[in-house]
């Protein structure tokens, strides 16, 4: 189910199992069923485009993902919202298209800033998503080449973990790695190896 296209993150990009479970709900997304909620909807379509992205990055698939993903998008509470808006940048991070995710962020108006992320000043976002969302954007800040920024977005994640008592092993594991990245960037290679030495302590 979509479930298990939403754990995709923390799996192995050549997961064969994926692939029949993206043929199931295509096939039943060309005729949807009722949904309980515009949050669980909007799950299902964030899911799909994760697991195309990786495995079946077709433009065409991608772009009625992304469609209804903006239509939802302002029907979902918070917390969904900062789920598919980090995944939708990740999608478009994958691809390349940077420029693209900037104009899409900006398109999405009070729903997300880049740059001052006013949804992590709204009481409704759970540290969980807090954090996630702020390890998405180190990525997506370290693929455009914006390593200080994107050395301070994965800090500010494991920041959010730590101080609420977290267990978050996609973060615990992948921040360091990113922030290995950022200091083989800036030429730090002690840095580099001092947070891949983290990982495993």
């Amino acid at each position: 189910d979509h479930r298990d296209l939403h754990s995709f993150p923390t799996r192995r990009s050549s997961d064969l199992t994926l692939d029949p479970w993206i043929d199931r709900l295509l096939a039943m997304l060309e005729h949807p069923p009722p949904m309980p909620s515009a949050a669980a909807e909007l799950r299902i379509y964030t899911s799909l485009l994760f697991a195309l992205s990786f495995r079946r990055p077709d433009p065409a698939l991608a772009a009625s993902c992304i469609a209804a993903i903006e239509r939802l998008l302002q029907m979902s509470p918070v917390n969904p919202r900062i789920d598919a808006v980090a995944l939708l940048l990740t999608h478009l991070s994958n691809c390349g298209n940077l420029e693209q995710a900037a104009r899409q962020l900006a398109a999405l108006g009070p729903l997300v800033v880049v740059i001052t992320q006013p949804w992590l000043t709204n009481p409704g976002p759970t540290p969980l998503y807090a954090a996630l969302w702020w390890f998405h954007i180190g990525h997506y800040e370290f693929k455009r080449g914006a390593a200080v920024q994107a050395r301070a977005a994965y800090q500010r994640s494991l920041a959010i973990v730590r101080d609420n008592a977290m267990t978050v092993p996609v973060l615990s594991v992948n921040c360091p790695i990113g922030l290995a990245s950022v200091a083989l960037a800036l030429g730090d290679v002690a840095e580099a190896q001092a947070q891949i030495d983290a990982i495993a302590a």
